[in-house]
């Protein structure tokens, strides 16, 4: 709790997290026999795009746990204040993804120790896995908070879509910049990560609108 009576941020993720334990043994699961496969295809280069990839699709999970555990009924009562739970999802989104870069650069480490993954390759995959999932994770949230009142009838495929969506903006950009450049024979490592702090910017600016659009509401 806060010093206000009220349900602390920590408190916050301390429940998602919590009921997100099964969820979050599956998907270790299936990392695991994804990682194996890939290293027996000798595909080790994907290894740090992966974890993080799927980390934001938990986010349809916590969503689908509130609902089922009757969470959005108790908030009305609870002395919670909208605007926190918004912001309590985006952080719970960063921790997610931070999860996931976690997991893939220790999975990576023996490869690059050994020579079998370069660096550069390690730290371009870990980016625009990064790149994408953040933004992945952020227009669904945008979605969920500004734009539909259904969503719980859909979260698999707003999810989906906004998969597509932030590949289709990231992965274009990713093959445009050497060619407008010119820098196709040189690391593209900087570019890649001014690409992500963008998408950072963008994550901040779409939060501070969502927790807006919720204070508005509150108003009401």
């Amino acid at each position: 709790n806060n010093d206000k009576g009220g349900i602390s941020m920590t408190g916050l993720l301390q429940k998602d997290f919590y009921n997100l334990r099964t969820a979050l043994k599956n998907i270790l699961l299936i990392l695991a026999i994804f990682i194996a496969y890939l290293i027996v295809r000798k595909h080790e280069f994907i290894l740090p795009l992966v974890p993080v990839l799927l980390s934001s699709s938990l986010l349809t999970t916590v969503i689908n746990l509130d609902k089922h555990s009757k969470w959005n009924m108790l908030m009305i009562t609870a002395p919670i204040q909208k605007r926190e739970l918004v912001k309590e999802k985006y952080i719970l989104l960063m921790l997610l993804n931070v999860g996931g870069v976690l997991i893939g650069t220790i999975v990576s480490i023996p490869f690059i120790i050994s020579g079998t993954m370069k660096l550069v390759s390690f730290i371009d995959m870990t980016v625009l896995g990064w790149s994408v999932a953040l933004l992945q994770g952020t227009i669904f949230l945008t979605y969920t908070y500004l734009f539909d009142k259904n969503l719980l009838e859909k979260l698999e495929i707003m999810m989906l879509v906004s998969y597509v969506i932030s590949f289709a903006i990231i992965i274009p950009v990713y093959y445009l910049v050497p060619d407008v450049f010119g820098t196709k024979n040189h690391s593209l490592i900087i570019t890649h990560i001014v690409i992500f702090v963008v998408i950072l910017i963008v994550y901040f600016i779409l939060w501070k609108i969502s927790v807006s659009k919720n204070l508005k509401s509150e108003q009401v």
